[in-house]
């Protein structure tokens, strides 16, 4: 069986669309890409559903999958890596669906992990860390382990320039931290929109 369900190449065009039968189709797609192998050849495909930031098509994409190793079967390559990023630069703290931002965070701390010469491939950006670590103004437990697990993976890696790793310290220890406020060591553009409806001290794990 095909990796790529005939006539994904049309995605894009079909999720301009704002309709109930925008969604419809959208669903349809989530179904065909649930019943398959996440593969290096699909796993773009799987983004831009999670990009609309759809619950009923990201529940149906990872059926019964744990979110937070979603993408495990996937080997990490700079595109991906990247757009993965993009995604999360896309939203404020508290608006993507935590399900999705638990794939995206699982992803990148696994990838990192389990491979120390990642960076040499795709070296996040201190832009690409602090769109990744503001989610933790708003996120649940267990995304928030992801994310710390992701940091101190970078933090430890090398070679890791000074300039990148200097302030992971301040992020992890701020979140630990129970007086001073996290979200007070980020610029307010990342996080001035923030929904915090979910709290690292509220949020409960779903």
């Amino acid at each position: 069986m095909s990796d790529l369900p005939e006539g994904l190449f049309n995605l894009d065009i079909i999720l301009q669309g704002d309709s109930a039968q925008t969604e419809e189709i959208l669903l349809s797609y989530a179904v065909l890409l649930s019943n398959k192998r996440i593969t290096d050849k699909n796993a773009s495909l799987c983004l831009r559903i999670l990009r609309t930031n759809n619950r009923k098509a990201t529940d149906v994409l990872f059926g019964d999958s744990n979110p937070e190793t979603f993408f495990n079967t996937v080997q990490p390559e700079g595109p991906l890596i990247e757009s993965v990023f993009n995604l999360l630069a896309s939203f404020y703290p508290g608006e993507l669906y935590e399900n999705i931002l638990l794939a995206c965070t699982g992803f990148l701390k696994n990838s990192y992990a389990s491979n120390k010469y990642l960076t040499r491939v795709y070296l996040p950006t201190e832009e690409n860390i602090l769109h990744t670590a503001k989610y933790l103004v708003a996120c649940r437990k267990k995304t928030a382990e992801s994310i710390i697990g992701f940091l101190k993976t970078i933090r430890n890696s090398g070679p890791c320039p000074e300039s990148l790793t200097s302030f992971l310290p301040e992020i992890i220890s701020a979140y630990f931290d129970n007086v001073k406020k996290i979200d007070s060591i980020f610029p307010a553009s990342l996080i001035r929109g923030a929904n915090r409806g979910i709290s690292r001290t509220q949020g409960t794990d779903t």
